[in-house]
């Protein structure tokens, strides 16, 4: 799919104004968005991103998922950030704080996202969880099934769900692994944008499976590589799976609730 030409996420510049604060400094942003895994997700926010959405930003670490609704001109975004790790929290706060109140505004939640789902009372326009995927799934009560179902619960009709996270490709050897493994660390603790849990086995064909299960409708699917020099390093076996699903009227119709799209404001 080709984007039409007024939201291609390549126009949107990557002002250090946003980005900043999330990535550990404007020294890092250079990096960060050449990363293959960035500039995809962002381009594909930027396709389905609409005025006045409602997000949440499940596992938001340091908030870059707002930085990226700010930098692809957000129109007012209401916007919740969920992440477990309290140093991250607060330095989401402190992000979110700075960015423009006209195209993004809202709050960031202390919870592990089993947790903030299951006690979730409203309805989001677009879910997100990017990079926090496998912890999420690892942490929830009844496995994957059980949290493909709570977040898709926390959909309103035509909502949508954008879902990525790096893995590893089950043919890799036991020396890549360990390659990926020490080259992740490195990466992570230069671009500051939150706590990472090491990268596990989870290709777009399972992300797929778990939540096209409960009713959701995949809309997209895309593999990339994890880093911008992961040929040149030997690393590509370490893969980036990003899907987007969404939730139509039809599948919602035994849904009692399902006609409350807009959720509260915040």
């Amino acid at each position: 799919m080709t984007l039409s030409s007024d939201r291609r996420a390549d126009v949107f510049p990557w002002p250090a104004a946003l980005y900043a604060h999330s990535v550990g400094g404007a020294d890092r942003l250079g990096v960060f968005r050449h990363n293959p895994t960035v500039r995809l997700y962002r381009e594909i926010l930027a396709r389905h991103l609409r005025p006045g959405m409602t997000v949440l930003d499940l596992g938001c670490g340091h908030a870059i998922g707002s930085c990226h609704l700010a930098a692809i001109d957000g129109e007012a975004l209401e916007y919740v950030g969920v992440d477990a790790n309290e140093e991250a929290c607060a330095r989401a706060r402190e992000v979110l704080a700075r960015l423009p109140a006209a195209r993004i505004r809202g709050q960031v939640v202390r919870s592990d996202a089993d947790a903030f789902l299951s006690g979730a009372t409203r309805r989001f326009d677009l879910v997100l969880c990017n990079h926090g995927l496998q912890a999420c799934l690892r942490a929830a009560a009844g496995g994957p099934t059980a949290f493909g179902q709570r977040v898709a619960a926390t959909l309103g009709i035509d909502g949508l769900l954008i879902v990525g996270d790096v893995f590893i490709d089950e043919r890799a050897t036991p020396q890549e692994m360990q390659r990926i493994h020490d080259y992740a660390a490195r990466a992570t603790t230069y671009l500051r944008t939150g706590v990472h849990d090491p990268p596990g086995s989870l290709p777009s064909l399972e992300i797929d499976a778990i939540f096209s299960g409960v009713g959701l409708r995949l809309v997209e699917r895309h593999d990339a590589p994890w880093f911008a020099l992961s040929a040149y390093e030997g690393l590509q076996r370490a893969r980036y799976a990003l899907c987007v699903f969404v939730r139509a009227a039809d599948r919602a119709a035994d849904d009692p609730t399902a006609s409350d799209r807009r959720p509260a404001a915040i």
